[in-house]
C-alpha cells in the first residue's frame, strides 16, 4: 500500500489536497487516481507537476496532463543520490 498525496497552491500557500491509497506503484493505479480526480474536478490543468522520479507517474501525468510542465522533487534527486552511493 502506498499513501499517495497531491498538494496544490492556494492562496498562495501550499496545501495537502487529496490522499489517496494505492495498491500499486504502476501506471494503471496512478491512471484510475487521474481518472478519477478528473472525474471530480473536470478542466482542472496544472500549470506544473512536481513528482519523484517514479517513471510510472511521470509517463501518467504526461498522458493526463499534456499541457502541464513536468518537474522532478531535488529533494528526492538527493535521495536517489545518496541511495546510489551507498
Amino acid at each position: 500500500m502506498q499513501l499517495y498525496t497531491i498538494h496544490g497552491s492556494f492562496h498562495g500557500k501550499f496545501l495537502p489536497l487529496v490522499f489517496v491509497l494505492l495498491s500499486h506503484k504502476d501506471e494503471q493505479s496512478y491512471a484510475a487516481m487521474l481518472a478519477k480526480i478528473r472525474e471530480l474536478c473536470p478542466g482542472m490543468e496544472p500549470g506544473i507537476i512536481l513528482t519523484d522520479f517514479e517513471k510510472g507517474a511521470l509517463n501518467v501525468y504526461k498522458q493526463y496532463f499534456p499541457t502541464s510542465q513536468q518537474k522532478c522533487c531535488f529533494f528526492h534527486l538527493l535521495l536517489l543520490l545518496k541511495g546510489d552511493m551507498n
